[in-house]
């Protein structure tokens, strides 16, 4: 999953990085088009990508989507509650 990958680029000390599996390209290229990150992609099979930065909105993605799953891991705690 893109956000995932984001995720773990997010952890990364320092940029640039550079990326060379395959799949992880192909996130690369969803999370690019999407404004997330600034990278430059491969031309061609066999060669890595570099990713520069995390733009404000791939931070803001990534803070949207850790409140989605702090109000889920919420939901399902008072519903385990109730149910108790």
């Amino acid at each position: 999953m893109p956000l995932e990958f984001l995720r773990q680029l997010a952890q990364r000390d320092q940029f640039p990085a550079v990326v060379t599996d395959e799949s992880d390209i192909d996130k690369l290229r969803v999370l690019r088009a999407a404004g997330m990150v600034q990278a430059t992609l491969p031309d061609g099979p066999g060669q890595g990508a570099q990713v520069t930065a995390i733009t404000g909105m791939g931070h803001a993605s990534l803070r949207a989507q850790r409140a989605r799953e702090v109000l889920a891991l919420r939901e399902r705690k008072l519903k385990d509650k109730h149910l108790a």
